[in-house]
């Protein structure tokens, strides 16, 4: 149980870290990848008897999220173009 809290508040210093050079990143595809992870974390300490599966979740989340390409990722939902610094 410490670690899922380690993961999740990394997670959410994560989230700070990202957002305090530009608000951009928050409605880009990678940031949406990041709030779902951070939202099935969330839910493990609720739904622990269904931990296997949800962190199962997470990990895939985290492997589409990292390997899709960039244009994906940093498609921004908000402004429909790609955001690339």
């Amino acid at each position: 149980m410490p670690l899922l809290w380690v993961a999740i508040v990394s997670g959410s210093v994560m989230i700070a870290v990202e957002l305090y050079p530009t608000a951009h990143w928050a409605h880009q595809v990678c940031a949406l990848f990041v709030y779902a992870k951070l939202g099935v974390l969330c839910l493990v300490p609720f739904l622990w008897e269904q931990r296997v599966p949800l962190l199962l979740l997470v990990l895939v989340l985290a492997s589409v999220g990292a390997h899709a390409p960039r244009r994906v990722r940093h498609y921004s939902l908000w402004y429909r173009r790609v955001m690339i610094d």
